[in-house]
């Protein structure tokens, strides 16, 4: 546990069961959790790309492991708790690679020149969702994607139509090929039921540098079928 200031209003960390944070109004202590560990396979997937870049970290060169250390070095990520922090070199290289091996590309060796992404402009589901919906054709923009640039697109399927926060439950549902034009056809996974609300996130992947642009979300709820 760390404590920062003469009054320790600003700790981080955790001791004794518990876990130093900040809310809205200052620190907070609260009980710590364990994380329940389901190894879904999704899960297991994730886990895999983990070690995949992992090892192809170590199979790099000094001089390319060095690039990737200066990258890192300057650039700056945001954690949960408001701090500023620098990537090491493997996770520079990590941070890079994963988008690329989740979305179909090989992993790149030499760290990219820019981290620059487009962002995303238009995303909708142009059709009502029935419970006979299998497919939807979702419009977005820019139109058309570059010729490095992935559309990524996740889903959150059935759940309470007043549910609003649902950035923890998208799963991947598609990824668009390189220089895809508007609309993309995707196929979901479950029997939508009525009353219940459908959730999709976009985001444009840069297959030259495994950026994603900031995500675009749009919702809908199932209705009857459309006579």
């Amino acid at each position: 546990m760390k404590y920062h200031g003469i009054f320790a209003d600003n700790y981080r960390g955790h001791l004794a069961g518990m876990v130093g944070t900040r809310g809205a109004y200052g620190a907070v202590l609260r009980t710590r959790v364990t994380p329940v560990n389901p190894e879904t396979p999704a899960q297991l997937a994730v886990r895999n790309f983990f070690k995949g870049t992992s090892s192809g970290f170590n199979l790099l060169t000094p001089a390319q492991m060095e690039a990737w250390r200066t990258l890192g070095s300057e650039t700056k990520r945001t954690d949960s708790q408001g701090a500023k922090y620098k990537l090491t070199a493997i996770n520079m290289y990590k941070s890079v690679n994963q988008p690329l091996l989740y979305a179909g590309e090989l992993a790149i060796a030499d760290p990219p020149s820019s981290l620059a992404v487009t962002p995303m402009t238009d995303f909708g589901i142009p059709e009502p969702i029935t419970p006979a919906t299998t497919t939807l054709d979702l419009e977005f923009g820019p139109d058309p994607l570059s010729a490095t640039e992935k559309l990524v697109v996740d889903i959150v399927e059935n759940v309470s139509a007043g549910i609003s926060n649902v950035s923890s439950k998208y799963s991947r549902l598609a990824v668009s090929i390189a220089g895809k034009d508007s609309p993309l056809t995707v196929t979901i996974n479950l029997t939508p039921i009525i009353g219940r609300r459908y959730w999709l996130q976009a985001r444009i992947l840069d297959i030259s540098n495994g950026q994603y642009s900031a995500p675009l979300e749009a919702s809908v709820v199932v209705t009857a079928v459309i006579p």
